[in-house]
């Protein structure tokens, strides 16, 4: 029993010191007004009007932001996420479309204090020469006729590498994702 606690504090303090260790950067879009925290250590791969991604080159592992306007029809549809049930099994259909993944976990939450959606997903990107593996964590959030998606993404040579450095890094995407805020009042 003893043995079993010391382990249990050294994860403890190991895991606490990846979440904790890192620097981070700050990143604001003024297009859609939005403001989010990553480790300063990190690549900014991709900045413009509607995306954002950073990436840890050492590991493949990365953050997406995608914000965009909703079109019209989804605009009386999705005003806001009040039907979570239905928009749920919707955007759970197009991500198994979209990866071909067999199961998508997923639920509601809340991010930048507004009532979210959360989906964890895995698949495969097969070429004729390699499989890479991916896991993939995304919550959605609609805000004044914008969908926000921010997207956690890890991948492997193995779907049991993919899923270890997921965990590895949760920490610190937790917190990177919980920094999320959009930075202006509602309409």
């Amino acid at each position: 029993m003893k043995k079993r606690s010391i382990t249990i504090i050294i994860a403890i303090v190991f895991f606490s010191t990846i979440a904790f260790a890192a620097d981070f950067a700050s990143y604001r879009n003024l297009t859609h007004k939005y403001a989010i925290t990553y480790p300063a250590n990190w690549e900014r791969v991709r900045e413009d009007a509607k995306y954002f991604s950073v990436l840890d080159k050492s590991s493949n592992v990365n953050i997406n932001i995608n914000s965009e306007e909703l079109p019209p029809n989804d605009k009386r549809k999705y005003n806001r996420i009040t039907d979570i049930p239905k928009i749920r099994e919707g955007l759970a259909d197009i991500i198994k479309k979209g990866t071909k993944s067999s199961s998508v976990e997923s639920g509601p939450t809340v991010l930048s204090k507004e009532k979210a959606l959360w989906f964890k997903y895995r698949y495969i990107q097969r070429s004729p020469d390699t499989e890479l593996y991916f896991v993939v964590y995304q919550i959605v959030v609609l805000k004044n006729d914008i969908r926000y998606t921010v997207t956690y993404k890890v991948s492997g040579p193995s779907q049991k590498e993919a899923d270890m450095k997921f965990k590895k890094y949760w920490p610190i995407m937790k917190t990177s994702i919980a920094s999320f805020k959009v930075t202006y009042l509602d309409k």
